[in-house]
C-alpha cells in the first residue's frame, strides 16, 4: 500500500474520544491520532485502564490507533531528581492495532522544568515501529516537548521512521511560530511525515490552543506549505483527514535526498561530544595542502587572466573604497582584540544585495560599498554579506551575459563547471574579496562578515568560504560551507571539513553558509561550542516561497537559541532567480511580534537592508531558563546519536 488515509481529531477535554474514533474509522481512516490526554483529563487516570480503553476502542473502530498520552506512574514509583510530586510519572503515548494489541509505547524523553517540578520523569528510549497492514509504514512517536527537540526527530528519522506522530497539549494562547518550530520543521529537515494532533480548550483553569495538521515536505504539497491538511481553528473541536502517501515522500527524496547530503564526517567526531560542559571553540580540520598542478591554459588565456589580476590589484580597491566616503557613524573607540570588553548590545545588519553582471572590479566595489556605507550610518557593528557575493564578478568574462540571456537548452552541457570557472578566475576573486572587505570594515571601523566566495582550498579543491574582518581590516577567521546542494557537488564544490567559533567584542561568532541551515546539527553545535550570533549568507536559487524560506535559518533559532543575521543576494543571474529576504531572527520570545523576526527586509527582490540590536544578556538568560537547551536529556542523545549516525553512514556504504 502506497498510500492509507488518517485521521487527526482535534479535542476538547471531556470530548467522547470515542465517538470521534468510529467516526473517522467509517469515513475510511486506517490510522487515527488523538490528541494528548484525550482519553485523560491531564494528570488523571490508571495507566491499566487507560490501556484497556484505548486497545477497546481500537478494537471497536477497527483501525489502527495513537490514544493521544497519558500520565502513568514511573517504574518503582520513586520521583524523578528536583522533583516536588510525591510520586514519579511518565508522559506516554500508546499505538494500538485494529486488534487491540498494544504495538508501541513512547515515553516523552524531555521535560520543561516545571514538568520536571510536577514529578515527570524523562524516558530513556527512542523506537520507531511497523505497522505492515498500513504498507509497512514505520512510525515514531514525539511526546509532548519532544517535537521540539531536533536531537529526537532526527534520532526516529535516521532509525527509519516514515511518519512522526505527536499527541500535543499546548496552553494558549496560541502561537503560530511555537507550532510551526516544532514538527512541521523537523518533517522539512528530516523529509519524513508527520501528524500533530491538539488538545483544545479548558480544563482545570488552564486552556489548551493548537491546530491539528498532516505535514510533508513541502514539496509534496500543492501550493507547496508542507500541510496536506489542517484544523482551520485552533480552538474548535474538528476531525480532519488527509492522505499519508508514502510513495509521494519516496519520489521527493529521490529528487534531492536531504539527509543524504549531512556531513557525517564532521557531525559524527563532533556529536555528541560537544554536548559536555566544556566544548572546544574548533572542531574538524582541514585538510593537508597538496602540489596542485597548473591550470592548462593558452598563452591568450594567460594575458586575459594577467589583465584580470592587474584590474583588480589590491590598491585599486582601497582606492575605491576610500572614494566612498565611509566614516564611522559611533563616535565611541570601537571594540578589538584590545579594546574594550565584550559588548553585550550589538547592533547588526543584514544587506540584501542585488545581482549584477560587474563590468570593472571598481564597479563591483562601489555597488557594494553604497549599501555597506547605509549599514553603518545606522549605527550597525556586525555587517554581514550574502553567500556568492563574489559571484557580479563573472561579469568580467566576455559573453557571459549574453550568454545568460540567451541560455540555450544545451548551455548546461557545453559550458564549463563552477570549479572550473573558479579556478580560472582565481587571482581576481582572491584581489578583490581579500582586499575590498578589509577596507571596508576598517573604513566603518565595524566587524564584517564578508559573506562567502568560491575560491580553491590549498588542496585544490573549490570551496565555498566565508571570512570575518575586524574593525582594523585584519582577517580573524573563515568558514567553509559544510553541507552542500547536489548542484554545487555537480559544479565541483567541496565540502568543509572544519567548524569554528570566533570570539569577539561583538559577540561569539559562528559563520555557517546557506544550506548548512538545513541541518540542526550546524546551529546546535555552533551554541554548544559558544556561538551567541550567527551570520547566515544565503544565496536561493528559486522563486520566492514563503514556507520553503522557512526552512533555514528560522527554525534553527528557534530550536537552538543564537541570533541569525541572514544576507541575501537577490535577481536573476545567469538566467535563474535568486530570492530571499535579508533578515534577523531570534527566538520568539525575545521578539516583540513573538514571530522570531527582530527586521526583515519586506520585498523578496531589490536591494535592501535589515537592521536590529542583539541583546547578548537577554539571550543568555532566555538560553539558561527557559530554552530547551539547558534540559536536554544528554544521556539519551549520547547513547542513540552515535549509532543512528554510524547506521546511516553504513546504509550510504561509508565507513562506520
Amino acid at each position: 500500500m502506497a498510500s492509507f488515509l488518517a485521521a487527526v481529531c482535534q479535542l476538547s477535554p471531556g470530548s467522547d474520544a470515542g465517538e470521534a474514533v468510529r467516526r473517522a474509522a467509517r469515513a475510511g481512516a486506517g490510522l487515527v491520532v488523538l490528541p494528548a490526554f484525550a482519553l485523560s483529563a491531564p494528570g488523571s487516570g490508571e495507566s491499566d485502564d487507560l490501556l484497556e480503553q484505548g486497545s477497546a476502542l481500537a478494537r471497536e473502530a477497527g483501525c489502527h490507533l495513537v490514544a493521544g498520552t497519558a500520565l502513568v506512574p514511573a517504574s518503582g514509583g520513586a520521583p524523578p531528581p528536583g522533583a516536588a510530586g510525591p510520586v514519579g510519572l511518565r508522559h506516554v503515548a500508546w499505538l494500538f492495532s485494529p486488534d487491540g494489541r498494544l504495538l508501541g509505547e513512547q515515553a516523552q524523553t524531555h521535560t520543561t522544568r516545571e514538568e520536571k517540578a510536577a514529578g515527570w520523569a524523562a524516558g530513556d528510549d527512542l523506537r520507531v515501529f511497523r505497522l505492515d497492514a498500513l504498507g509497512g509504514v514505520t512510525v515514531g512517536l514525539a511526546v509532548g516537548l519532544d517535537a521540539w527537540i531536533p536531537e529526537v526527530c532526527r534520532i526516529l528519522a535516521l532509525d527509519g521512521a516514515d511518519l512522526i506522530i505527536a499527541p500535543l497539549a499546548l496552553l494558549a494562547p496560541w502561537s503560530e511560530a511555537r507550532q510551526v518550530s516544532g514538527l512541521w520543521q523537523e518533517t522539512q529537515q528530516n523529509q519524513t511525515l508527520g501528524i500533530e494532533a491538539c488538545l483544545v480548550g479548558e480544563w482545570n483553569q488552564r486552556r489548551y490552543a493548537g491546530r491539528s495538521a498532516i505535514v510533508a515536505p513541502c514539496e509534496m504539497v500543492p501550493d507547496e506549505s508542507g500541510f496536506v491538511v489542517r484544523a482551520a481553528s485552533e480552538d474548535e473541536t474538528v476531525t480532519i483527514l488527509g492522505p499519508i502517501d508514502l510513495a509521494a515522500r519516496r519520489k521527493v527524496i529521490d529528487r534531492y535526498d536531504i539527509l543524504g547530503e549531512l556531513n557525517l564526517d564532521l557531525f559524527r567526531a563532533a556529536l555528541p561530544g560537544a554536548y559536555g560542559a566544556a566544548s572546544p571553540a574548533v572542531v574538524g580540520a582541514d585538510p593537508p595542502a597538496r602540489v596542485v598542478p597548473r591550470l592548462p591554459l593558452s598563452l591568450k588565456e594567460k594575458a586575459f587572466r594577467s589583465y584580470l589580476s592587474f584590474r583588480s590589484r589590491p590598491s585599486e580597491i582601497r582606492g575605491t573604497v576610500a572614494s566612498l566616503g565611509i566614516r564611522p557613524s559611533r563616535t565611541e573607540a570601537p571594540p578589538g582584540a584590545a579594546g574594550p570588553a565584550r559588548l553585550r548590545r550589538v547592533r547588526a545588519a543584514a544587506l540584501q544585495l542585488e545581482s549584477f553582471y560587474a563590468k570593472s572590479p571598481r564597479e563591483y566595489a562601489v555597488r557594494l560599498g553604497q549599501p555597506f556605507r547605509e549599514a553603518v550610518e545606522q549605527g550597525a557593528q556586525l555587517v554581514a554579506f550574502p553567500e556568492l557575493t563574489t559571484i557580479p564578478l563573472v561579469g568580467l568574462l566576455p559573453g557571459v551575459e549574453e550568454m545568460a540571456r540567451t541560455k540555450p537548452a544545451t548551455a548546461a552541457a557545453a559550458s564549463p563547471r563552477l570549479a572550473d570557472i573558479i579556478r580560472f578566475m582565481e587571482p581576481v576573486l582572491r584581489n578583490v574579496y581579500y582586499s575590498l572587505f578589509p577596507a571596508l570594515a576598517a573604513a566603518g571601523r565595524v566587524w564584517v562578515m564578508a559573506g562567502s566566495t568560491p575560491l580553491p582550498g590549498p588542496d585544490g579543491r573549490v570551496y565555498n568560504l566565508a571570512c570575518l574582518f575586524g574593525p582594523d581590516g585584519r582577517l580573524v577567521g573563515s568558514q567553509r560551507k559544510l553541507n552542500l546542494f547536489p548542484r554545487e557537488r555537480d559544479e565541483g564544490l567541496s565540502p568543509g571539513s572544519r567548524f569554528e567559533v570566533f570570539e569577539t567584542p561583538v559577540g561569539r561568532l559562528a559563520l555557517p553558509i546557506c544550506m548548512d541551515a538545513t541541518y540542526f546539527e550546524t546551529y546546535r553545535l555552533a551554541a554548544l561550542m559558544g556561538a551567541e550570533i550567527v551570520a547566515a549568507p544565503v544565496s536561493n536559487v528559486e522563486p520566492y516561497h514563503f514556507w520553503k524560506l522557512l526552512r533555514g535559518a528560522w527554525p534553527r533559532v528557534q530550536e537552538t537559541p543564537v541570533y541569525a543575521v541572514q544576507s541575501v543576494i537577490v535577481g536573476d543571474f545567469l538566467g535563474d532567480p535568486m530570492t530571499g529576504k535579508a533578515s534577523i531572527f531570534a527566538p520568539a520570545e525575545l521578539t516583540p511580534g513573538g514571530d522570531g523576526v527582530l527586521a526583515q527586509c519586506e520585498a523578496s527582490t531589490g536591494r535592501g537592508l535589515a537592521v536590529a540590536d542583539l541583546d547578548l544578556d537577554a539571550l543568555a538568560a532566555f538560553r539558561a531558563e527557559r530554552s530547551a537547551l539547558s534540559r536536554l536529556n544528554l544521556e539519551l542523545i549520547r547513547r542513540h546519536l552515535p549509532r543512528v549516525y554510524a547506521d546511516y553512514a553504513r546504509s550510504k556504504g561509508a565507513p562506520s
